[in-house]
């Protein structure tokens, strides 16, 4: 168990929850954690082609997009090529972590209206990084990642970076991230505490077996340990805990 960084508190605006060099120590520690158990779950492809994966929640709001700006952040650091996509097209939120637009983005680019360089961002500050928002919301993301277009600008970006970071919108109420299956070596789900129900978890993990993905592990976000000494820049006392893959079976 570590501490770990709630996905936004009432002082703070999502750019500031990202991690930067006065982030305490501790904070910094749980997502390097998370980090080196996604390494060795994906391990590095021979083929030179990026390691991806995806991020999920079973309902809105559980943190799953400030989990994945952070991790992408982690990632970076670790002197490799980054690409982190919003690919929440109903109700992508990346830009506020970044100060980007949120159009020409994902929706653009995949429909034909944006290119490439048009859609990718170098994430400011933040070396190694790059960000591809979500673009003009639709109605119909899961066509639009389930497209050809779609599989032949992944094919592109797999051979640009070395890690692609999905972050998707929650699969307990939409099944859009499904139609990234084909693409990526695995998932992993961020639950709330006191939020998230075993019966919500359940039925995120049956979706993703059912569809042949590869599920990571359950990440606990905002748990409480205790109320005292970690009370800096608005931080509570969060932890996470990141269970492998046999740990979300069971």
């Amino acid at each position: 168990m570590f501490p770990f960084r709630k996905k936004q508190t009432p002082n703070l605006t999502p750019r500031e929850t990202l991690l930067d060099e006065t982030t305490p120590f501790f904070l910094t520690e749980a997502y390097r954690n998370l980090k080196a158990s996604i390494s060795l779950s994906i391990p590095k492809k021979t083929d030179g082609k990026a390691v991806s994966f995806f991020i999920t929640s079973a309902l809105p709001s559980e943190g799953k997009s400030f989990v994945s700006a952070n991790l992408a952040l982690m990632f970076a650091r670790s002197n490799v090529k980054v690409l982190l996509i919003d690919a929440d097209m109903r109700r992508g939120t990346m830009q506020q972590y970044f100060s980007l637009k949120r159009k020409p983005g994902l929706s653009e680019l995949i429909s034909g209206a944006a290119t490439l360089e048009e859609v990718i961002h170098s994430a400011a500050g933040h070396e190694n990084l790059s960000v591809i928002t979500a673009g003009t919301g639709t109605p119909n993301p899961y066509e639009l990642l389930g497209s050809q277009s779609m599989a032949d600008i992944y094919g592109e970006l797999s051979a640009r970076f070395d890690y692609i970071i999905f972050d998707t919108s929650p699969l307990g109420m939409m099944a859009d991230c499904l139609a990234l299956v084909p693409y990526v070596d695995g998932c992993a789900i961020v639950c709330e505490y006191m939020s998230s129900t075993y019966k919500d978890l359940k039925n995120v993990v049956g979706k993703l077996q059912f569809s042949g993905c590869r599920v990571l592990g359950v990440i606990l976000n905002a748990y409480e340990e205790s109320k005292k000494g970690l009370d800096r820049r608005a931080y509570k006392n969060y932890n996470y805990q990141y269970g492998g893959e046999d740990s979300s079976e069971n």
